[in-house]
């Protein structure tokens, strides 16, 4: 089974107006359009801030929207909506057999299909480094992923992560015994220490930073409340 690689991501953003500024200024972000005008446009990875979103959202390709549905509830997941984005195709979101959210979505125009199928990493400043998914059970979240989205896992790491090993787009996993049942997401920065000063200027506010194998990360919330991640990376990454 190939694995179902990453189409879109939401950040949730109560003002959308506040949300253009602060992440213009920290992620260089440029913000305008779509359905609820904060599609992001100048992301390697598309994405967007929903001024009217309660949760971030992460949708997934799927070639069949009905097919992988069915196996999703075959999994023990449920189905909590569906929807048709205009110019985009039909989706739906979801709870895994644990209850963390994700989203499936059908590409239904040529270019959307083109989009799905030429999937890229990001390599610049304020693309997507790396998105996890949090759950509670290892081996109840390796055997529904596998069978939903075909993904192939590594090792589990110190911290409880587990990397997803067959993506060709932005890298991810899933964050084993963390608490809640909404993605994560972490950002590429040319420099975390300038861009956590930026964060600060601009009404929110951080942790510390701290190095990893991945690169010099630092966990930060914006001026709603919203959390992210910042990394450096380290060569290779």
């Amino acid at each position: 089974m190939t694995a179902k690689e990453l189409f879109y991501f939401n950040l949730c953003g109560p003002d959308l107006d506040k949300s253009k500024v602060f992440y213009k200024k920290v992620l260089g972000w440029e913000i305008g359009g779509g359905s609820m005008g904060g599609h992001v446009n100048n992301t390697t990875t598309p994405c967007g801030i929903g001024p009217k979103s309660v949760k971030p959202e992460v949708y997934f390709c799927t070639d069949n929207l009905d097919a992988a549905i069915a196996v999703v509830e075959q999994n023990g997941g449920k189905v909590l909506s569906r929807s048709v984005f205009e110019g985009i195709g039909p989706a739906a979101s979801c709870q895994d057999n644990q209850g963390t959210h994700f989203a499936l979505q059908e590409p239904a125009t040529e270019e959307m299909k083109k989009h799905a199928a030429n999937v890229k990493k990001g390599c610049r400043h304020g693309d997507l480094f790396f998105f996890s998914l949090p759950v509670a059970e290892e081996e109840k979240a390796r055997a529904f992923y596998g069978a939903v989205l075909g993904w192939e896992f590594g090792v589990k790491g110190k911290e409880g992560g587990l990397g997803i090993q067959n993506l060709k787009g932005p890298d991810g996993g899933l964050g084993i015994g963390r608490e809640g049942d909404i993605p994560s997401f972490w950002f590429r920065v040319d420099d975390v220490v300038k861009t956590v000063d930026l964060v600060k200027e601009s009404g929110g506010t951080a942790g510390e930073v701290f190095d990893a194998p991945e690169g010099t990360m630092c966990e930060v919330t914006d001026d709603q409340g919203v959390k992210i991640g910042l990394a450096q990376p380290a060569p290779g990454y």
